[in-house]
């Protein structure tokens, strides 16, 4: 994700607009997780560039709202999926409780590992877009929240704040750090809503049984602060960005 991106065009807000900028390419990586029934989304994992960026001086980073990781690039190795993924079978083990796990068949994904309670099913090559529930809307509808989040962030501080009357969404964007970043996505993901999960679920033919459906026709709702001329652009701006290192790290 480009936590700090804004959209080329203007906003529209207030009558008003306000020009704005090239993409900012400050990036990190979210891992996103969930139950077909979307009762259970898992804390995030998000991963920066930097274990101990200057905002976090004097923080307690298990005091974020997402578990925290960092390397050089800022994307999922082995060495940081791993942890994550016994802390969850310790605390499946610890309720008694086994799940089968969908999951890309990316290399810093293991599969020589004993899962425990986890039964792991790895997708297809080159299917995740066809047949992987979050693909399939779960995460453009956290992005979808992020980005308005973060507009609606920067027209506050411009129709608020008369140190920012004159600034560009750039400008304001580039003081947007990493720990505003964390709180933002853990906000978006709360906001993604079960019956969105459950829709996306259905979607690639997962569909729940007839008592525990909660899957309405109607498509998910996203509601915005503003309206971004080119939100399409916006919204997709990193679609494509690769998350992980292609190495086993």
């Amino acid at each position: 994700m480009f936590y700090r991106a804004t959209p080329d065009g203007s906003l529209v807000y207030a009558h008003q607009s306000l020009v704005g900028s090239k993409k900012a390419m400050d990036r990190i990586t979210v891992l996103c997780c969930c139950n077909a029934m979307g009762t259970d989304k898992r804390p995030l994992l998000v991963i920066g560039k930097s274990l101990q960026p200057r905002c976090f001086k004097n923080l307690n980073v298990n005091s974020l709202p997402v578990v925290y990781h960092a390397n050089k690039n800022a994307g999922m190795t082995t060495s940081i999926f791993l942890p994550w993924l016994k802390d969850w079978i310790s605390e499946l083990q610890k309720k008694g409780r086994k799940i089968l796990l969908l999951i890309d068949n990316a290399t810093c994904h293991p599969t020589d590992t004993d899962f425990g309670n986890i039964t792991v099913q790895f997708l297809p090559a080159n299917t995740t877009s066809l047949i992987q529930p979050l693909d399939k809307g779960i995460i453009k509808n956290l992005k979808a929240h992020y980005r308005g989040m973060l507009v609606g962030y920067i027209l506050r501080l411009i129709e608020e704040d008369p140190n920012f009357k004159s600034s560009t969404a750039k400008e304001i964007s580039s003081k947007e750090n990493v720990l505003q970043a964390t709180q933002y996505v853990a906000d978006s993901w709360t906001a993604v809503t079960t019956r969105t999960i459950q829709n996306c679920f259905a979607r690639c033919g997962l569909h729940l049984p007839a008592e525990a459906k909660n899957v309405e026709a109607e498509e998910e709702e996203v509601t915005t602060i503003q309206v971004v001329e080119n939100f399409e652009e916006f919204h997709s701006v990193d679609d494509e960005l690769p998350c992980y290192d292609r190495r086993k790290l």
